[in-house]
């Protein structure tokens, strides 16, 4: 059995009769992962966030393995046929949520002592400008924790072995996530000419083009396509993987500029493959500079698209999968 994903009752029926279940993880963070049937021989589970993996064989896990993501190219050229590059739609596209609704729990937290608001608004400004470095999993200990039970319940679950610990620091990363997309986001509609697509309009945006719900399949890669600058900013939780988005803007033939991130740099070649930021500063000079420099911008993007098809479609990744899970 395959799945994208990680799903205990598939697990447990595989297990049940004896069946190999393979899942490949691309959701971050992804609870399931930490259900107590994760530990039946009949998973083969593959993440493709490698500090994850790391984490969850420090549980005990054994068949859990590091592997990247890929994309259907075959099916991405058949949509986009013959583009024409010259012709762009957008200047600069952000394609993804803001996460200021109601799945941001923190926003929920309606009282915390002054000491413990101010620890955790620092934490969250700090780690805006850091990258390459989790500071919501180095700062909030367990004694955090039990400092802030008279404060804040956490509903948890017998199924899974996920900590209050592991909850507030996820909630931590979802803010930061929220902060600094908005933040980002703000700085670079007022200056350029931003689309954002969401499946809700932000009032937070007011110099941003809504663009709407985007279908996956049919509509995203030809907006990444064309698109002068896709702007990615990864969920925080994302501590070192190449997120889906990057895979899917390159794979669409879309110049990609990212936040860094450990494995963009190990998987690709920055500024040659993709373009990577450290900071606000660095991501404004850099759309200024690709915006104007039409040759360079295209070359990136045609290299990006060319690396994933030789290495990242389902035909190069999803063998290794097999092999892994079948060698035994």
């Amino acid at each position: 059995i395959f799945s994208f994903n990680y799903f205990p009752v598939i697990s447990k029926c595989a297990n049940a009769r004896n069946i190999k279940y393979i899942s490949w993880i691309y959701d971050s963070p992804h609870h399931t992962l930490y259900s107590k049937t994760i530990y039946n021989p009949c998973n083969y589970v593959f993440g493709f966030d490698f500090s994850e993996v790391i984490r969850l064989k420090s549980y005990g896990l054994t068949n859990i393995y590091h592997m990247p993501l890929a994309a259907n190219t075959e099916r991405l050229n058949t949509l986009l046929g013959n583009s024409n590059r010259k012709n762009y739609s957008y200047d600069v596209t952000f394609l993804g949520r803001l996460y200021d609704d109601e799945t941001n729990f923190y926003n929920q937290i309606s009282y915390l002592p002054p000491y413990y608001k101010g620890f955790f608004e620092g934490i969250i400004n700090t780690q805006m400008n850091i990258y390459g470095l989790d500071l919501a999993s180095q700062l909030i200990t367990d004694k955090v924790i039990l400092d802030l039970s008279p404060y804040i319940k956490f509903d948890t679950y017998d199924e899974l072995f996920v900590t209050d610990r592991d909850f507030m620091i996820e909630m931590v990363q979802k803010k930061i996530t929220e902060n600094e997309r908005t933040n980002i986001l703000q700085l670079i509609s007022e200056k350029y000419n931003l689309t954002h697509f969401a499946p809700l309009r932000s009032d937070r945006l007011p110099h941003a083009h809504y663009g709407g719900y985007v279908d996956y399949v049919s509509k995203m890669p030809l907006i990444f396509n064309n698109s002068k600058v896709n702007i990615n900013i990864s969920l925080r939780s994302i501590l070192s993987g190449a997120p889906l988005r990057c895979i899917d803007i390159m794979a669409a033939g879309g110049f990609l500029i990212s936040n860094y991130q450990q494995e963009l740099t190990e998987l690709f070649e920055p500024d040659k493959d993709l373009v990577l930021y450290d900071s606000k500063e660095d991501l404004m000079n850099k759309i200024e500079y690709y915006l104007s420099h039409d040759d360079e911008r295209e070359a990136i993007a045609r290299n990006g698209q060319e690396k994933i098809a030789k290495h990242f479609d389902y035909m190069c990744i999803v063998p290794r999968i097999f092999e892994i899970a079948f060698r035994k």
